[in-house]
Formats: structure tokens, C-alpha cells, sequence
């Protein structure tokens, strides 16, 4: 047991009945000697568990190194191996099992030349064998290998014609495709130099364009300057034209000057009753603006009242519109109690409709299981009174059994269909309601609105009666005394009082303000005769410097066409340089386009010189694997007698 993990029993009660008590496990440690070694096995097992197995050798320091693999049946394997023995082999030539010492007799003849090779030593043979068939297959396996690296090294180089051809066929599409390469660079760089000469000429065009800007933009003011100076002269002879009219009214009002003096020394008594006035004139103008601030706050009361007035019809009708569109929202609104009770008795319905299917289904099944019963039994005795069953009653039973079963099927399938349709009208009233729900909004939204219209309605209404009533009373009142100046009458006595006696003094206040109005109305004269003056010193030279700018500008004015026609002939050539170059950037992407080939060219170019290059290598590596194959060849031959050597025939 502790060698092999065998007992007279399989159970675990012929190891372990002495330690069942102390629920301990049973263990065996054998040491004992074998081919000038000690070894060391050691085997316990605990009941109802897996058995530990340690195998050891002493050292040469008396300590125990040990043996033991990862798995038991591993280290089972080990010691069958050291021992070259098996338990079959064990129990028929080391150790002969109790009752059994002719066991070996009563084997097959197969079995006891095994166990006598065994016992003999003979299996070392089979293990040679093994191993020799083992080395020649791995050797086999070389030369298979070593045969297809030799078949692959065969295909390359009977490819090493075609090989050659291509690169030199690479070679020349490269060389070609160089050679357009390298044109059509020429060209583009060509192509360069005139785009370059062309955006210089483009840019010394720009040039004279700012240049023809600049020289119209110095005409157009000298022109200015021109219209100006014309202008002035123009001024200035009107002036030298109307020379008798300036001098007379100049005398004129030197004369009023003369008559304003006279008035003004008669005015000195006037200002102590023109103090006096100033009272009636401040409480009159006072009253005139009062009436007047009230009078523009009633026009423009008035300019609202029939502004409102104007609304008035299209505000009825909004307040008719929404007070329709509450009544309308509300008629929809009242649905909602009878959409409510209608689904709660879908509901209903379909309820009791399911517990019915419930009940359907249930007494059903148990019609179909009584009816295959029935059709399954024969000559059996009626379970009601007990008497034989005859087939016409049977087939009666069945019958009924069906008729019932398709009487309920039919109601079943009823409610099945009216699950439909309830379902169909429930969705159907729950949409409703949903939309009920926007309804509500709606009319909520609608009553505000209502609400605000007839407000503003009921307020423009009230408005426009308060204005008919009193507002324009009192405007057409403010108006008449506006323009009767009726209103301030106590200021209005006092003034005329002191206006008579300021008649008394012989001092006419409006003649004195008419003679000051003509004074200085006349005042323009003097200024205009002051004008006169400068403009007869100013005329001469005034003149020269307009003959000096119409040369100036007609020098300009020729200088500026030469410019203008030398820029268009430069332009016209411009444009045409510019129409008949090629594009550019389609010459740039046909270079880039061509070199792109070359570079994939010269890149395929040096892949195919490398797939040459590489042959010579490989008949060198051809030569080399051949003579491995040789030496395989030989190593297999040798393992072949080895085989046959270590075999019953050896």
C-alpha cells in the first residue's frame, strides 16, 4: 500500500480502522535500500480524503532530498520508474498476496511473459526501442522540414530568370519615368520664372493704378479748388453789380440811425412806466401758458380718445373671439367625466372578460386531458356506475366532452377578441383625455385673455364717455379763449392803462421798436459795403490764381490720360501673358504626380535588385541544407537498425 497505494480492500477501512476513534489518518513511512541507495516512501490518508504521498533519497549528508512530483499520480510514476517494478509485477515476484502464491501460473500467457520481462529486466529494451523510434520520427520530422526549406530554396531560384527580367524591366520604366520627371520639372521651373515676372509686372501694375489714383484724386481737388475760386469770383461780381443798391441802403441806414437816436432820447421817461408794464405782461403771459399746457394735454387726450375710438371695433371683436373660445374649451371640458367613466367600465370589462378566460382555460384543459383519457382507454368500466363501458357511450361522452370544450373555446376566443377591440377603444378615450389636458391649457390661456380684452374693453368704453362728457367741453373752451385772448382780463385793464399814459408823453413804444428793427435790419449794408471793399482789393489776384489752377489742370488732366492709357495697354497684356500661361498648380501636381512614380518606381526598383541579390545567398543556404538532409538521411538509417536491433527480431 505504502509503495503502489494498494490494499486487500478499495474502501479506506482496511487502512484506517484502527484510527477511526481518534479520527487521525493512517500512515506508512518505509525505508529501505535499492541499487546502493536509500529511499524513503511515506503515505498517509485521511479518511474520506485524498491520500499524501512524499518519496525521498538520502543524501550524502544523511539528510532526506526529496522526490516527490506536483501530483500523486506523478509521484506513483516516479517510484514505478526507480523500482522498475509495477503492483502486478510487485505482488507476482517480490511479495506473493495471501491465498494467491500461484497467481502467476493462473495467468495468460501474454500477461506472464510481461510480468516475466518485467521481473527479468527485459522492458529496458522495449524503452530503448521507444526511444529509438521516438529519435527517428523526430529526425523524420527534420527531414520533412529540411525537404520543404530545400523545395522552397528549388522555387526561388528557378524564379531567378524571371527575377532578373523584371528589375531590369523596373529599371528601364524608372530611367523613362526620370526622364519625364526630370522635364517636366524644367518646365514647371520655366513656368516659375514667368509667374514670377508676371506678379512683378502685376504688382508694378497695382502700382500705377495707386499712382493714377493719387494724380485723379490731386485733380479732382484742384478742380474743387477751381469750382471754389469761380465761386468766389462769381460772389465778388454780383458784390461790384449791385454797388448803387449797397451804397443807398447804406445811406438809408445811416438816416434810420439818425431817427433812432431821436427816439431813444424820448424813451428815457418811457422806461419808468415800461417797468410798470412788465407786472400785466408776466401775470398775461403766465395765464397764456397755462392755458396753453392744458390745452396740449387735452389735443393730445383728444388724439387718444380717437385713437381708442378707432380700436374699438377690432378690441369687441378680439373680446367676442376669446369669450367664444372659452365657451368652446369648456364645451370640450365637460366631455372629460363622461371619457373617465366610460374607460373605468372598459377596465371593468376587460376584467371580468380575463377572469372568465381564467376560469375558461383551467376547465378546458381539464375537457381535453378527461377527453384523451377516454380515447386512451378500452374496455374499461364507467367511472359513475361502475358498469362496463360500451364504445357508443364512450364516443358519446367524447362527443359531449367536445361540444362543451368548443362551446367554451368560442366564448374564449369571444373575450380574446373583444380584448382587442376594448384595448383598441380604451387608447382610443385616452387619447381623448390626453388632449383634454391641451384643451384645459388652452382655455386657461384663452380666460386670461378674455379677462385682459374685456378690461381693456370695459376701460376704453369708460374713457371715451368721461372725454365725451367733459373733455370736449373744455378743449373747445381752451381753444376759443386761446385765440380770443380773452383770459387774464384784470392784467389786460392795467396795461391799458399805462399804455395811455405813455400816449400822454407823446412816446410811441411800437414806432420806437420799429425804428430799432429798421436800425438794424439796415445793419447789413455796412457789412455788405465792408464786403464790396474787400472784394474789388481781392478780385485781381483772385483771378490770376484761377487762370494759374486751370493750366494746372488741364496739365494734369493730359498727364493723367497718358497714365491712364499706358496702364490699360500694360493691363491688356497682363491679362493676355496670364491667359495663355498653363496653370501652374496643374503643372505642379503632374511633377508631383510623375515623381511620386519615379519614387515608387526606384523604391520597386530596389526591392527586385534585392530579390536577385538575395539567390546568391540562397544557393548558399540550399548547398548547406543539403548537407544537413544528408547527415538527417544517415542519423535515420542508424535509428532504423537501432529500432530493429532493440527489437524481438534484434
Amino acid at each position: 500500500w505504502v509503495l503502489f497505494g494498494e490494499a486487500r480492500r478499495r474502501d479506506d477501512a482496511v487502512i484506517n480502522h484502527r484510527t477511526q476513534k481518534e479520527n487521525k489518518p493512517a500512515e506508512v513511512i518505509l525505508d529501505f535500500d535499492y541499487e546502493n541507495s536509500r529511499y524513503r516512501v511515506q503515505r498517509s490518508k485521511q479518511k474520506d480524503k485524498t491520500a499524501a504521498l512524499d518519496f525521498f533519497i538520502r543524501a550524502e549528508d544523511e539528510s532526506w532530498r526529496p522526490l516527490t512530483e506536483a501530483t500523486l499520480r506523478a509521484t506513483e510514476e516516479r517510484i514505478r520508474q526507480t523500482l522498475r517494478l509495477d503492483y502486478e509485477t510487485f505482488i507476482n515476484a517480490s511479495f506473493f498476496l495471501q491465498g494467491k502464491a500461484d497467481q502467476f501460473a493462473q495467468q495468460r500467457p501474454a500477461d506472464r511473459k510481461r510480468i516475466l520481462a518485467s521481473i527479468l529486466g527485459l522492458e529496458i529494451w522495449e524503452q530503448y526501442k521507444d526511444e529509438a523510434l521516438k529519435r527517428r520520427r523526430t529526425r523524420e520530422l527534420e527531414l520533412a522540414n529540411c525537404e520543404g526549406i530545400l523545395a522552397e530554396y528549388a522555387s526561388e531560384l528557378n524564379e531567378e530568370q524571371e527575377r532578373i527580367a523584371a528589375l531590369k524591366s523596373l529599371q528601364q520604366e524608372h530611367e523613362t519615368q526620370n526622364a519625364l520627371a526630370q522635364a517636366s520639372k524644367q518646365i514647371l521651373d520655366q513656368q516659375r520664372l514667368i509667374a514670377d515676372r508676371l506678379e512683378s509686372d502685376k504688382k508694378l501694375l497695382e502700382k500705377q493704378s495707386a499712382e493714377i489714383k493719387r494724380l485723379q484724386s490731386e485733380l479732382d481737388q484742384k478742380l474743387d479748388d477751381l469750382r471754389e475760386r469761380q465761386e468766389e469770383q462769381k460772389n465778388f461780381r454780383l458784390q461790384n453789380a449791385n454797388e448803387i443798391q449797397i451804397r443807398a441802403g447804406h445811406a438809408a441806414w445811416l438816416d434810420q440811425q439818425k431817427k433812432l437816436a431821436l427816439l431813444d432820447a424820448q424813451a428815457v421817461n418811457f422806461h419808468q412806466y415800461e417797468s410798470k408794464r412788465q407786472a400785466p405782461l408776466l401775470k398775461i403771459e403766465g395765464e397764456r401758458a397755462s392755458l396753453q399746457a392744458e390745452f396740449n394735454a387735452f389735443t393730445s387726450k383728444e388724439t387718444e380718445i380717437a385713437n381708442l375710438q378707432s380700436r374699438l371695433p377690432e378690441l369687441q371683436k378680439q373680446v367676442e373671439e376669446a369669450r367664444q373660445a372659452v365657451a368652446a374649451d369648456e364645451a370640450q371640458l365637460e366631455m372629460r367625466t363622461v371619457l373617465e367613466k366610460d374607460m373605468q367600465e372598459l377596465q371593468a370589462e376587460k376584467a371580468r372578460a380575463k377572469a372568465e378566460n381564467a376560469v375558461l382555460k383551467v376547465e378546458m384543459d381539464e375537457l381535453a386531458a378527461h377527453r384523451s383519457e377516454l380515447q386512451e382507454i378500452h374496455g374499461a368500466n364507467c367511472p359513475t356506475c361502475e358498469k362496463p363501458l360500451q364504445e357508443t357511450e364512450k364516443q358519446h361522452i367524447i362527443n359531449d366532452l367536445t361540444a362543451r370544450g368548443t362551446q367554451k373555446a368560442e366564448i374564449y376566443r369571444k373575450n380574446l377578441k373583444f380584448f382587442e377591440g376594448v384595448d383598441a377603444q380604451y387608447k382610443e378615450k385616452e387619447t381623448a383625455l390626453a388632449s383634454l389636458q391641451r384643451v384645459e391649457a388652452d382655455l386657461k390661456l384663452q380666460q386670461r385673455l378674455f379677462d385682459s380684452k374685456s378690461e381693456e374693453l370695459t376701460r376704453s368704453q369708460a374713457d371715451i364717455e368721461k372725454w365725451q362728457a367733459d373733455g370736449l367741453k373744455r378743449i373747445e373752451t381752451l381753444r376759443t379763449s386761446l385765440k380770443l385772448e380773452d383770459f387774464a382780463a384784470d392784467a389786460r385793464a392795467a396795461l391799458a392803462e399805462i399804455d395811455k399814459e405813455l400816449k400822454k408823453l407823446g412816446y410811441d413804444a411800437a414806432a420806437h421798436a420799429r425804428a430799432r428793427a429798421a436800425e438794424e435790419a439796415g445793419r447789413e449794408y455796412q457789412a455788405q459795403l465792408l464786403s464790396l471793399e474787400q472784394a474789388r482789393s481781392a478780385l485781381v489776384p483772385l483771378e490770376r490764381e484761377i487762370e494759374t489752377l486751370e493750366k494746372s489742370v488741364d496739365v494734369s488732366e493730359k498727364h493723367l490720360q497718358t497714365l491712364e492709357k499706358e496702364y490699360q495697354s500694360a493691363s491688356q497684356k497682363l491679362n493676355e501673358s496670364l491667359a495663355a500661361s498653363p496653370d501652374l498648380a496643374e503643372l505642379q501636381r503632374t511633377y508631383r504626380d510623375l515623381q511620386e512614380q519615379v519614387n515608387s518606381l526606384l523604391t520597386k526598383v530596389g526591392y527586385a535588385r534585392n530579390r536577385v541579390d538575395v539567390l546568391d545567398d540562397v544557393k548558399k543556404q540550399q548547398a548547406a541544407k543539403e548537407e544537413e538532409k544528408q547527415e538527417i538521411l544517415k542519423q535515420v538509417a542508424k535509428l532504423k537498425m537501432l529500432e530493429k536491433a532493440f527489437g524481438k527480431d534484434g
